[in-house]
């Protein structure tokens, strides 16, 4: 990957690639100095993101608005670096999350998130095995988060109990 050719792109993709995060230093770097990129497309990969380097980048990146790590191996603990780097990112507004095994603690994760971002709007997380404790925490921030607008969760574990405060959550949000 030439930084010098990715540094100055508005979009970025590299889905399909084999990628594995120690890959990712130019990228990593390009999140860092990027005055223009907007949108960042890591689909299909093998990125677990649980160094914490590229959520650091991102926490500070000021450009990036759409965001796809479909089909990687995040887990709960590359879940929980995103999720820190959401707290402090304000520009971000798409984050696509499908099929990257974040269980119940990745929903969790990105429901303490939620609890802070304010730029998010779009947010799917399908077929993630988050069952009734990730959508429980995930329904408490959706009474608080009010510019979420797209939230997915089809394909997941959820039970009649997490349906069911996802349900009430949704009443109480008038953006979703």
């Amino acid at each position: 990957m030439d930084y010098n050719k990715l540094v100055t792109r508005k979009e970025i993709i590299l889905d399909y690639n084999g990628l594995w995060d120690d890959d990712l230093d130019v990228i990593i770097k390009v999140l860092k100095d990027t005055q223009v990129l907007e949108e960042l497309r890591l689909k299909f990969n093998e990125i677990t993101l649980s160094s914490g380097k590229f959520a650091e980048a991102l926490a500070y990146n000021r450009t990036l608005r759409v965001l796809h790590l479909d089909e990687n191996n995040i887990g709960s603990l590359g879940a929980k670096q995103i999720a820190n780097a959401l707290r402090v990112n304000r520009t971000l507004h798409s984050l696509y999350l499908n099929h990257c095994k974040l269980g119940d603690e990745g929903g969790k994760h990105m429901a303490r998130a939620l609890m802070e971002n304010k730029s998010i709007r779009v947010l799917w997380l399908d077929q993630n095995g988050i069952g009734d404790a990730g959508a429980q925490s995930l329904a408490a921030s959706f009474v608080i988060n009010q510019t979420l607008r797209d939230i997915r969760l089809n394909g997941n574990l959820i039970g009649k109990k997490g349906g069911n405060k996802l349900a009430n959550a949704l009443k109480c949000n008038g953006s979703i």
